[in-house]
């Protein structure tokens, strides 16, 4: 069955699996693409404004005490990595 994008106007073709689909695989990647960049793009700015209001200073003695209570030797990007999906507390 052929369906025509919504963002790019072309015709393709579609899979009985795919029947929902509304965009092409193209402008499904181009998507996909732009949201990680912009996921990417929120992350940074969260960790400017922790760096830029002062924070630092607390969050490095917050993983000192992790890593010692823990026995762990995490550094800061992967302590706030950990912390971010929720995998420590």
């Amino acid at each position: 069955m052929e369906v025509i994008c919504t963002r790019c106007h072309k015709t393709f073709l579609v899979i009985d699996g795919e029947r929902n689909y509304k965009t092409c695989k193209k402008c499904r990647m181009r998507n996909r693409i732009s949201s990680q960049r912009y996921e990417q793009n929120q992350r940074i700015k969260r960790i400017e404004a922790d760096i830029s209001s002062n924070h630092l200073n607390e969050i490095v003695h917050e993983i000192e005490v992790y890593n010692k209570e823990h026995g762990t030797h995490y550094t800061y990007g992967k302590y706030v990595a950990l912390k971010e999906r929720g995998l420590i507390e």
